[in-house]
């Protein structure tokens, strides 16, 4: 994927999740399956900001790349 995909497809997330906050929950534990290591408090921050409205995605920058840590 290339970087306009990868945006693309945190747009499409994001639009999901500020449609149906309900699956947050889910959208964690799929994280942690992919992200085994990263700590629930960031896999919820990242969610958080992308269900927030007029999400931005430069704004879970530092959290993304906590993940890849």
């Amino acid at each position: 994927m290339d970087a306009k995909e990868i945006k693309n497809a945190i747009n499409a997330i994001a639009a999901q999740l500020q449609a149906s906050p309900d699956l947050i929950p889910g959208q964690i534990d799929l994280l942690k399956k992919t992200f085994p290591n990263a700590s629930e408090e960031n896999l919820k921050s990242i969610l958080d900001k992308a269900a927030a409205p007029n999400f931005n995605p430069s704004s879970i920058k530092k959290d993304l790349d906590a993940l890849l840590k």
